[in-house]
């Protein structure tokens, strides 16, 4: 963890993908998105209908982004829950942990475990509001 502490620090603000941490708006991966569409010519749309698949031009032709967008988000998901946010204690099928998301306007949600599933940085992990300042993990 060191290493990416140290390696975040490096990173600009702007090259950050899929910061769930921060709310529910899609932010810089819009930027990524919006770079794919042109090169390859997808059509013009909100972000995040290509970033959750529901505009599946971008996972069909890029199947490991809905595997890392997933991925990043079990990782931060299980990192930061809040102790109401852990999914009851019971048999779950695969079926049930799967990511189901949706995207509009900018912004995305996530359901698994038949809740809506969100993160909540944990106190004194909350991004400064000054940019100056010294980063944080994620």
């Amino acid at each position: 963890l060191e290493y990416f502490t140290g390696q975040r620090g490096r990173v600009p603000d702007d090259r950050v993908i899929f910061q769930f941490e921060h709310g529910p708006e899609v932010g810089h991966t819009a930027k990524l998105v919006e770079q794919m569409r042109v090169e390859i010519g997808f059509p013009v749309d909100d972000a995040a209908l290509y970033v959750s698949g529901q505009q599946s031009d971008l996972v069909d032709l890029y199947p490991e982004f809905a595997a890392y967008r997933d991925i990043v988000f079990l990782f931060k998901w299980m990192a930061c829950w809040a102790g109401n946010a852990a999914p009851d204690v019971r048999q779950w099928t695969h079926k049930d942990a799967k990511l189901s998301w949706k995207g509009m306007d900018g912004k995305m949600t996530v359901r698994a475990f038949g809740k809506e599933l969100k993160l909540e940085l944990p106190a004194g992990m909350a991004q400064p509001a000054d940019s100056s300042a010294k980063k944080e993990n994620f």
